[in-house]
């Protein structure tokens, strides 16, 4: 079962032991229905649930989301 609130911590946990230059690869979905390369990863923010989702914001946004918390946004390449 994958882990759903994964945070920073554990991912370096799981990472620390792999060769630096292993390539990072995303899934797009749970269930691993497609991947894609990571293209960047931004320390961001997010809005916890909303409409059912999670939404990173841009930090020019967070005076309008005061329930905003820190993250780190995953960019697939495609």
């Amino acid at each position: 079962m994958v882990e759903l609130n994964m945070t920073v911590a554990e991912l370096i946990e799981k990472l620390e032991n792999l060769d630096p230059d292993t390539l990072v690869i995303l899934s797009s979905d749970s269930e691993g229905n497609s991947h894609s390369p990571l293209a960047d990863a931004d320390p961001t923010h997010y809005i916890p649930e909303r409409f059912g989702l999670v939404e990173c914001i841009h930090d020019d946004d967070l005076p309008d989301y005061p329930e905003a918390e820190p993250c780190i946004c995953l960019w697939p390449t495609r």
